[in-house]
């Protein structure tokens, strides 16, 4: 399976982030991964590197400056879709995107972490960011 937007969502200490962090690190090429460093940092599109990168992910989505993510991630939706590359996007929980105001026009491939669901696992092929799910583990 090939989504154009991958919804990561937990709760606090789950350790999204550092499966991203992970899965980047061991897999180069793969994630852009963009972090907030405080509580209400906007978000700067333009700094997104689609060209070095299979996908993007915007970690911790609602920590950033709301108004940049709900501009940024439709944006950012539409070139993942033209592109063949993949959008990914950390909330706590899943009704985070359209809580926030955040209008996708493509379904999310969503993966829970830290809660009874089907396993989900991400690898990188050196061109795409790909997922799968399979029976709770």
């Amino acid at each position: 399976m090939n989504p154009v937007v991958i919804h990561i969502a937990g709760w606090a200490g789950t350790d999204m982030t550092r499966l991203l962090e992970d899965f980047r690190d061991a897999n180069p090429g793969s994630i852009q991964l963009f972090t907030p460093t405080r509580r209400g940092d906007a978000f700067n599109a333009r700094t997104v590197d689609w060209d070095s990168h299979a996908a993007v992910a915007l970690d911790e989505l609602l920590i950033w400056e709301p108004a940049s993510v709900v501009e940024a991630v439709p944006a950012l939706e539409r070139y993942a879709q033209k592109s063949g590359k993949q959008l990914i996007l950390v909330t706590r929980r899943v009704d985070d995107l359209a809580r926030s105001g955040i209008e996708l026009s493509s379904e999310p491939f969503w993966i829970g972490v830290g809660a009874p669901q089907p396993y989900a696992e991400l690898w990188y092929d050196g061109r795409s960011v790909r997922c799968s799910a399979t029976q709770s583990r």
